[in-house]
């Protein structure tokens, strides 16, 4: 009885009016008062963005928007100012932050709630020179944290679901090594991405590591000529498969100038599928963010000062999408006469795309800068097309086993100071945004029965005939199932077979040219 108990609470959740918006959204947003930059995006099951910001009097932030960019609420954690690692949205709907406080050379993580509020806090305190750059949940509800040392090893801290760790290992050889992002494994696992230099020479490697569930090294490729130093250079594949993004910055590339983009297709074991690089973006060495798109595609951001049609004195954030060869499909710069860049993409569910980053003005303010583009990289405003091809790229790999060493870490949970940020400046530069009062759309999404063993009936009343596409998600963001189908004026019905799915909270979307509807249901076997 309990457990039915509990499922009953989440269906009383489930009688949320499903979001419907006309057309894609377009803006762009200066939030002022950080004097630092928009970190991560992260896209979460409500269809709104959480935002992750460090920096400035504020310190570091959390901020929680909606479809428009508009501010639902801010939360701030304490006034030493921890520079950001990561930011990842967690299996209950809340979200792990992870940081450094770098004077003390302190690694932070904070766990908070839907709203922001915070669950439990972990000071990591007794590595020498520490950076804690990324986390990731893993399958058993815990965390895998990876960053670096002042001796330039890379580690990895795995801890239980209440942030206490359970192991940590060292990795290093005569690479000096930084380990950046971390995305988890089917295998309990995960996959790491980071970036080594070779002493000797200086010349910079991209670094590719597979560990199993205990750290243990798998495999781990080097590839020659490539720098990942950003957070968000790694993302899975629709086919199971890595793509990594980064720039030359560090070494001397023969492709076309120091600091141009990089993109690697890695099967799921590690092997080369292909590479790309795109020699019109010189000086790429800001930001640099990477994200799969539905059609199998990716795109990138940055920051470049590469080309002619703009000011080139000046940096603008860049962003590039590909097909699924890494063909550039088109490509965007974005700015005025400042210094911006990207810092972290992901594709929306009316298939534009957001961009979350940095934009420091002629006197020297320092901003969040966000952008909202449609599904062609339209923003509305201080954008400029640019043409930009892709040469084959193949690197020179180097496959190395890395020494691995146990290190027992000491913890704290100091107590933080958390605390809502009444108002924010915000500059919205333009907007092509129109909000719909439902009662003006004749439109209803219901599924039912809600809740169910797996088979559902999903029923849209429809005030137009359209193209859509139904996708499932579970709280982690993982979409669970996909089909496209046709609406017609009056009432549609489809059905949803979700007999092997686990049990838990879903949320089915509905994805067309003139609407983005949502509702949240539950699988009880």
């Amino acid at each position: 009885m309990k457990k039915i108990f509990c499922y009953t609470f989440f269906c009383l959740q489930c009688l949320l009016v499903s979001t419907s918006l006309v057309g894609q959204v377009k803006y762009q947003k200066l939030f002022g008062g950080f004097g630092g930059s928009g970190r991560n995006i992260v896209k979460n099951v409500t269809g709104g963005y959480i935002v992750a910001t460090d920096h400035g009097g504020f310190g570091l932030c959390l901020m929680q928007l909606d479809h428009y960019g508009d501010t639902l609420w801010t939360q701030n954690y304490s006034q030493s100012m921890p520079v950001f690692g990561d930011l990842i949205e967690t299996s209950d709907g809340g979200y792990i932050i992870s940081g450094t406080f770098y004077i003390q050379h302190v690694g932070i993580l904070i766990k908070t709630d839907g709203n922001g509020n915070i669950v439990f806090k972990r000071l990591f305190t007794n590595f020498t020179g520490l950076v804690v750059n990324s986390i990731e949940q893993c399958s058993d509800g815990g965390y895998f944290i990876v960053g670096n040392k002042s001796n330039l090893e890379g580690f990895v801290i795995k801890t239980n679901s209440n942030g206490d760790p359970l192991w940590t290992k060292t990795y290093s050889n005569t690479y000096n090594y930084s380990l950046n992002k971390i995305k988890r494994t089917s295998d309990g696992g995960g996959i790491i991405v980071g970036s080594s230099v070779y002493p000797l020479n200086n010349n910079a490697f991209a670094t590719l590591m597979k560990i199993d569930s205990s750290g243990n090294v798998v495999w781990q490729k080097l590839f020659e000529g490539i720098y990942c130093l950003s957070k968000n250079t790694l993302e899975s594949t629709t086919d199971g498969g890595y793509i990594i993004a980064g720039t030359s910055y560090f070494y001397n590339d023969t492709a076309g100038g120091d600091g141009i983009l990089y993109l690697i297709k890695m099967n799921s074991l590690g092997n080369f599928v292909w590479g790309k690089c795109y020699p019109d973006t010189k000086n790429s060495i800001y930001g640099i963010g990477v994200t799969s798109t539905t059609d199998n595609g990716y795109t990138i951001t940055s920051g470049t000062n590469a080309f002619t049609s703009v000011d080139n004195s000046q940096y603008r954030v860049l962003l590039i999408n590909t097909d699924s060869s890494g063909i550039p499909n088109w490509s965007k710069i974005y700015g005025g006469n400042g210094f911006g860049y990207g810092n972290s993409v992901c594709q929306t569910n009316d298939n534009g795309f957001i961009i979350s980053g940095n934009y420091r003005d002629s006197v020297l303010n320092e901003n969040f800068y966000l952008i909202k583009t449609d599904a062609i990289g339209n923003s509305g405003c201080t954008e400029n097309t640019e043409a930009i091809i892709a040469n084959p790229f193949i690197s020179n790999l180097t496959f190395l086993t890395p020494i691995v060493a146990t290190y027992n870490l000491v913890t704290n949970s100091n107590s933080l100071i958390i605390s809502p940020v009444d108002s924010i400046p915000i500059q919205t530069i333009c907007s092509s945004v129109t909000k719909v009062n439902e009662e003006t759309i004749k439109e209803q999404l219901l599924i039912y029965p809600n809740p169910s063993s797996g088979l559902y009936t999903i029923n849209l009343e429809s005030s137009v005939n359209d193209d859509a596409v139904i996708n499932v998600f579970n709280l982690l963001g993982e979409k669970i199932t996909n089909q496209k189908v046709k609406t017609k004026f009056g009432v549609n019905k489809y059905q949803l077979d979700l007999t092997n799915a686990p049990d838990g909270i879903y949320f089915v979307t509905l994805n067309s040219n003139t609407r983005v509807s949502q509702k949240k249901f539950v699988v009880l076997k």
